[in-house]
């Protein structure tokens, strides 16, 4: 596949970018990729992911090129379509998949106990707090 030097620079550009100083291995992994037919914006997707890890490094960019190749994951419509499997099936937020936190799930039984009526408790505890008489 021929890749124009724009595409080349525009690949070098978000690396440097998104992960940092461009290695000599990272640049021949990218070159392995776009020899296996794989189209520069679909590189600097990975590149872009890579940025957005918790730990952007050359590995990480590595690990994603080599496993989109495996799956043959090589232009744009591919990607997309790779993203909506992942997103299909990845777990749900935190805040979703916790129990204690879904309040719809938990049984509210229909006990008048549970909703307590405070203004006859304050009116009990006032009538017990008399005045004492002083003795002076």
């Amino acid at each position: 596949m021929c890749i124009s030097p724009e595409a080349l620079e525009a690949i070098r550009e978000a690396y440097v970018a998104c992960v940092g100083f461009m290695t000599a291995s990272i640049a021949h992994e990218i070159e392995a990729a776009i020899k296996d037919g794989m189209f520069p914006e679909v590189v600097i997707d990975a590149i872009q992911q890579t940025g957005n890890a918790p730990r952007p490094s050359p590995y990480y960019l590595r690990t994603i090129l080599r496993r989109w190749r495996r799956d043959g994951i090589l232009n744009a419509d591919q990607l997309a379509a790779d993203k909506e499997k992942h997103e299909q099936r990845s777990t749900p937020p935190w805040w979703k998949s916790n129990p204690a936190l879904r309040y719809e799930q938990r049984p509210i039984n229909n006990d008048e106990s549970l909703f307590t009526d405070l203004s006859a408790y304050l009116k009990r505890r006032k009538s017990d707090e008399k005045p004492e008489a002083s003795s002076l």
